[in-house]
């Protein structure tokens, strides 16, 4: 099944009659070595460091992304 952000990336792209030029996948099927707790803790811990402000979606990307990076997965 698809999940909430799928299906609206699906209706956004449908509507332009386009297809989706990316998918959206878990953090936990890209960050495999940590739990899914683990993951939303360590989120969580990101956002308060960085003084982000947790509601903003912008800052949630940003944070897994500095995630990302932490656990090896971009480059510098």
């Amino acid at each position: 099944g698809l999940d909430p952000d799928e299906i609206l990336v699906d209706l956004i792209f449908s509507a332009v009659r386009q297809d989706a030029p990316f998918e959206i996948a878990p953090i936990s099927e890209l960050i495999t070595g940590l739990d899914s707790e683990t993951l939303e803790d360590r989120r969580r811990q990101l956002l308060f460091d960085e003084g982000l402000e947790p509601q903003l979606p912008e800052n949630g990307v940003y944070s897994l992304l500095l995630l990302a990076h932490e656990e090896g997965y971009l480059e510098e």
